[in-house]
């Protein structure tokens, strides 16, 4: 079914949409396209009423801006690339080739539309979108800037048609260009980070974005940009849609920009004139609720001008205010000011009267202290209050290392501990706050079994993956779970039975979309994998994998049979010669054809044993019996499930519960024979990714060393590093980099210096084609490899 329309009112369209989908299936109704025509073309604007089929409507009309769709999440794309978002703002203002990619047309859709809102109010994007490119037709990605979206993951390794790549399953953004995040870049998202988790709304997460592209734009209409953007986006006033803004903008809007800005330190001047103790108790609760108010909506350059007038000093005096109000919105605004080095400095060192009077030996103690001791207040909203604002100061290394001195990691374990009497949303941000300090400070003692037994006894079900999250991080072993009903039913539609190998190869497509489903739901929460884990995903995983090679074995034969009696003798030997190779046709809809019969297609299928192959593919009159008897069909799905299977395993193998099992289950043995056996770039590609991960953890490390992953990889590099599938090398690289931190010797054992030798010779002359994602500097991979070897030879 499909709704043309001038206006993009995405909410309802689904609604009506999925009740005429339903009328089809059902076969409800004859005509329900000219039921919808009517309904559609009716005057339910005027109504507010849309009446469709024996329902009514309600009908909610958004007033939208220029260019803008009904029904799409920004915070939804902040939170799938959470600190990356940043390098697609970057690819938005250069005007580069931006391409989602991701498994979920409608995730990758919502991408494509809503990425103009992290540049507002830049305009006149829409004109270079495509949310949904096929294979079939490519003309969207021969445009100099554009973005696009796409499903087919053959597309990731085609690195000349995008600038910038975002993956949607792994939540990262890769680029060919040198532009990297700036120090105030990561501060400006982690403000919008923290902003997320403080469950701010989808209009406030549009609006930080705003103000981040208002500020640049101020800087290129004076014509001087910061050492940053002067780097980077130096001749951004040249751009088109810079000279379409400044068309556009009116006096009206400047000024009101202008006014906003001035009202905050306004704003901020009249709580320090009249906020004092000698103040009305409802004064002083207003005017720390206004303060707070606009600063949610604050750029990071005012809470640099706020933090410069003294604002901890002059909040310290509100925390020990007798209005539990006045000391909730103190606690707000400073959590606030702590997103900021500069902010989060003045909370550690500026101090304040004690609370014990008349005490000579502890006359003072800084605002951080009387934070800490507003934890236990015995008003949650104040208590939670306090835990957002050492969440903040948790954010940087210097804030936990201050955190620990005092003892917070204990008091915020005890009350966690408290179970039902503490408040859920102060247990929710303590236990943010204790795993963003126990990450930076891993090795710091904590009691695991109070939590554990707390984590099981909690109904809801986002504290429990939280509590599950620390107890991982702790490495230690999880405590039974009860399996979430979603996650349930894809489980159970995942998992093959001993009949569904002499079933048709319909199976195949319900295997595959549950295991996308998995994925997916992996992918958006952590706590899912853990339900996973305890689930025996790992096991479910491999016999999958078992079970697919028999079916494409059993397909195989049959497909022999089918050739041998389906082609005259004569010309079976013009046919055979008609098969092209799979590395010279990755994307596998490049068409040889042999007469008018027959052609030649190469497949995306490999697992374990398998090598790709090419399938011979008869006319259209030869595949009616049902596309589950075609090869190419079979093919495609198997090779999907493939991928999206070691999409999950690395997801399960960067966890330390999920380690254990995938050392049981044997899994980095069947990965590296897969890698040994593969010829699918695609498929290699994930293999490595999986592998990267594995390698980042000392027992699954060993065990790759062990199996001769090494070697594997090192094999992986050389056949690929000067071909048009040079992005496989990446992952590959830096697992070989990890793998050497863990075992040295590997230098000697596998002569890497020796074999990498020529490939490190010539990529000293030629850039890199692809971000290096090891690090912030600039340095090519390969130099850097080739540094770390040389140190480990003269070491040894």
């Amino acid at each position: 079914l499909l709704i043309l329309s001038r206006q993009p009112y995405f909410n309802l369209f689904r609604v009506v949409l999925k009740t005429g989908m339903l009328h089809i299936l059902e076969q409800k109704e004859a005509n329900v396209c000219a039921t919808l025509f009517h309904a559609l073309n009716a005057d339910w604007e005027r109504t507010m009423r849309l009446q469709l089929f024996q329902e009514r409507i309600p009908v909610s009309l958004p007033v939208l801006e220029e260019e803008d769709f009904d029904g799409l999440s920004l915070k939804q794309l902040v939170t799938t690339f959470q600190e990356d978002t940043i390098l697609i703002w970057y690819a938005l203002i250069l005007q580069q080739r931006i391409l989602f990619c991701g498994t979920s047309a409608d995730l990758v859709g919502n991408c494509c539309l809503v990425s103009p809102l992290l540049v507002r109010p830049l305009n006149g994007f829409m004109k270079f979108m495509a949310p949904y490119v096929s294979l079939m037709d490519l003309a969207p990605l021969q445009r100099p800037f554009f973005i696009c979206g796409c499903t087919n993951r053959i597309l990731e390794l085609k690195t000349d048609l995008f600038d910038v790549l975002a993956d949607l399953t792994s939540g990262t953004v890769s680029q060919n260009s040198e532009v990297r995040a700036s120090a105030s870049d990561r501060v400006f998202m982690k403000s919008v980070m923290s902003g997320i988790a403080a469950r701010r709304g989808e209009q406030w997460v549009r609006d930080q974005f705003r103000k981040h592209t208002l500020s640049l734009l101020k800087m290129a209409e004076a014509g001087k940009y910061n050492s940053q953007y002067q780097k980077i986006i130096g001749s951004f006033h040249e751009s088109p849609f810079f000279q379409t803004y400044l068309s556009k903008r009116t006096n009206h809007q400047l000024t009101a920009t202008d006014l906003e800005s001035q009202s905050l330190l306004k704003c901020f001047d009249d709580l320090v004139e009249r906020a004092g103790p000698q103040a009305k108790l409802l004064d002083r609760n207003k005017l720390h609720y206004e303060l707070d108010r606009r600063l949610n909506d604050a750029t990071l350059s005012e809470l640099e001008d706020i933090c410069s007038r003294d604002a901890v000093t002059v909040l310290a005096r509100s925390l020990s205010d007798e209005s539990p109000q006045v000391r909730k919105y103190a606690m707000f605004i400073l959590s606030k000011l702590a997103l900021l080095p500069r902010g989060q400095l003045d909370l550690i060192t500026t101090t304040v009267p004690s609370a014990a009077n008349g005490s000579t030996t502890h006359p003072s103690v800084s605002v951080l202290c009387k934070v800490v001791e507003l934890v236990r207040d015995p008003l949650p909203t104040v208590a939670t209050a306090a835990c957002t604002c050492l969440r903040s100061v948790s954010n940087l290394f210097s804030g936990v290392e201050s955190l620990l001195r005092l003892g917070v990691h204990h008091q915020l374990l005890s009350l966690i501990q408290a179970g039902d009497s503490v408040d859920l949303n102060f247990r929710m941000c303590a236990v943010d706050t204790l795993l963003q300090i126990y990450r930076l400070k891993p090795d710091t003692e904590h009691p695991s079994t109070l939590i554990a037994e707390n984590a099981v006894a909690s109904i809801d079900t986002p504290f429990i993956h939280k509590c599950l999250e620390l107890l991982d991080l702790w490495d230690v072993r999880l405590p039974p779970l009860t399996i979430s009903k979603e996650l349930e039913g894809l489980v159970e539609a995942m998992k093959w039975s001993a009949l569904d190998d002499e079933t048709d190869l319909t199976m195949l497509e319900t295997k595959l979309h549950a295991t996308i489903g998995v994925e997916a739901l992996l992918t958006a929460n952590q706590g899912y994998v853990f339900e996973f884990i305890c689930s025996h995903g790992v096991a479910i995983l491999l016999n999958n994998l078992q079970s697919l090679q028999r079916i494409k074995k059993r397909q195989r034969r049959n497909q022999q049979s089918a050739t041998s009696s389906a082609v005259p003798a004569k010309n079976r030997r013009a046919s055979t010669n008609a098969i092209i190779p799979v590395s010279g046709n990755a994307a596998g809809d490049d068409r040889h054809k042999e007469g008018e019969n027959s052609e030649t297609v190469a497949t995306g299928f490999d697992s374990g044993d398998m090598a790709s192959e090419v399938v011979t593919i008869f006319p259209p009159h030869k595949l009616l019996l049902g596309r589950s008897e075609s090869p190419l069909f079979a093919s495609r799905i198997s090779g999907e499930l493939i991928r999206s299977t070691y999409c999950i395993f690395s997801l399960i193998a960067d966890t330390n519960e999920g380690c254990r099992d995938v050392l049981n289950g044997r899994v980095v043995e069947k990965a590296v024979n897969d890698l040994l056996c593969c010829t699918v770039p695609l498929h290699i590609l994930y293999i490595c990714r999986f592998l990267h991960i594995t390698s980042q953890h000392s027992e699954t490390a060993k065990r790759l060393v062990a199996c001769g992953g090494a070697a594997a990889l090192i094999d992986v590099i050389l056949k690929h590093r000067f071909t048009n599938y040079e992005p496989v090398c990446l992952p590959a690289l830096q697992t070989v980099r990890c793998l050497l931190k863990y075992s040295p010797v590997l230098c000697r054992t596998y002569n890497i210096h020796e074999k990498l030798q020529p490939v490190l010779d010539a990529t000293g002359a030629a850039d890199c084609n692809f971000q290096t994602a090891i690090s912030d500097d600039k340095e090519n991979p390969y130099t850097e490899l080739l540094a770390e070897i040389e140190s480990l030879r003269l070491h040894e």
